[in-house]
């Protein structure tokens, strides 16, 4: 199944700019905002998350810019961002849950969903 709204957007129907690099020093340097989305797998002997793709993201990003926002879209464990910032002594850091629905993931960040209490 493809992804019709990310579909659309490859195909230039809507204004989305795109730019890929493997240089982390042109990707970080000049950045505004970063979102780190990296692989947590789950240990289910150790009963704990792999954060080490996130925390290596996290070290690059401030080597480069350490005033650079970084939000994280990757599942973490709940002290994991108090304890990130702590490491890095950035207050730039923070978690943003990934609530997405398949094939839905660029719409529904694009146009997130209202909570109405």
């Amino acid at each position: 199944y493809i992804e019709k709204y990310l579909e659309d957007d490859v195909a230039g129907a809507h204004k989305l700019k795109l730019t890929a690099t493997l240089d982390t020093e042109a990707a970080y340097k000049g950045a505004d905002f970063v979102v780190i989305v990296a692989s947590t797998n789950y240990d289910s002997n150790t009963q704990h998350f792999g954060t080490s793709a996130v925390e290596t993201v996290t070290k690059l990003v401030m080597q480069y810019n350490s005033n650079t926002i970084m939000g994280i879209k990757s599942t973490i464990p709940i002290t994991f961002t108090a304890s990130i910032c702590e490491k890095t002594g950035s207050k730039n850091i923070m978690f943003s849950p990934e609530l997405l629905r398949k094939y839905k993931a660029l719409y529904d960040n694009v146009y997130p969903a209202k909570l109405v209490a």
